[in-house]
């Protein structure tokens, strides 16, 4: 399979606050391409209107570990984030 398919699903159910199904999609998105930061990215925000703010912290920490530096704004609102003490 292809990581791209439960990505997709993931950001619309993230947009549609179903957390519950977006972290899972976001899981399987990983599950197949470990280095995925929109994926880790959309897993966080999951986490995070779920009320896991220090699972949703530690996916944003490896997201910026692995985030290319060309995704400047999503990486600024990460680290922005984390310095306030809390997830997206």
């Amino acid at each position: 399979r292809r990581a791209e398919v439960p990505f997709v699903v993931a950001y619309a159910a993230v947009r549609r606050a179903r957390w519950s199904a977006a972290a899972s999609a976001a899981r399987t998105a990983l599950a197949l391409r470990p280095e995925y930061p929109e994926a880790r990215l959309v897993l966080a925000e999951a986490l995070a209107g779920e009320g896991r703010d220090a699972d949703a912290r530690q996916e944003l920490a490896a997201f910026l570990r692995e985030a290319p530096p060309e995704m400047v704004d999503a990486r600024a609102r990460a680290e922005a984030y984390l310095r306030a003490g809390h997830a997206p």
